[in-house]
């Protein structure tokens, strides 16, 4: 049993739509640098909940804020790069399969609501689709940062969000 504080914060939805079920899991993992091990333990849970969850004809989408850079071992583990927490279980970073080599901060000081924290610029919210299927379902087609831009001198968010387009 995880200790107290150990549970992601997760919220799973099936969306029915005309050609396909669509499940959508979205997470916010612990927020401090230094829990990382803490993360790893979060991402372990969420993977072993969408394994027993998933159902839709597409693959799982996973998404959300992880509060972790890409080379870190939670985002690794997500991604196939370090050991996974479900045998066979593994998925695409939307923003890395899409063809981005740019960082696509989405904490970043150009953002005043970030100013407080003092932390340097980071990818800190992810799309991840899990494999797709043999005819291209959930193949990854484009992602973009959103919510960049102050609406009437306010950001919605001190993180900008991300985009990603699935084929369906």
């Amino acid at each position: 049993m995880p200790s107290p504080g150990a549970w992601p914060s997760c919220r799973a939805g099936r969306s029915l739509k005309p050609r396909a079920e669509i499940d959508v899991f979205n997470t916010h993992l612990s927020w401090r640098p230094e829990e990382g091990a803490l993360r790893q333990k979060q991402m372990a849970d969420l993977c072993r909940f969408v394994e027993a969850q998933a159902k839709g004809d597409m693959p799982p989408i996973v998404c959300g804020d992880f509060n972790s850079i890409p080379s870190s071992d939670e985002i690794r583990m997500m991604t196939g790069e370090a050991a996974v927490a479900v045998d066979g279980l593994f998925f695409f970073d939307a923003w890395r399969a899409a063809g981005h080599t740019e960082a696509g901060f989405t904490w970043d000081a150009i953002n005043p609501l970030t100013h407080a924290a003092l932390q340097p610029n980071r990818r800190l919210d992810y799309v991840f689709v899990g494999n797709p299927r043999g005819d291209g379902t959930g193949h990854v087609t484009g992602t973009r940062l959103a919510a960049t831009e102050p609406v009437n001198g306010l950001y919605a968010s001190d993180h900008f969000a991300l985009v990603a387009e699935l084929r369906y």
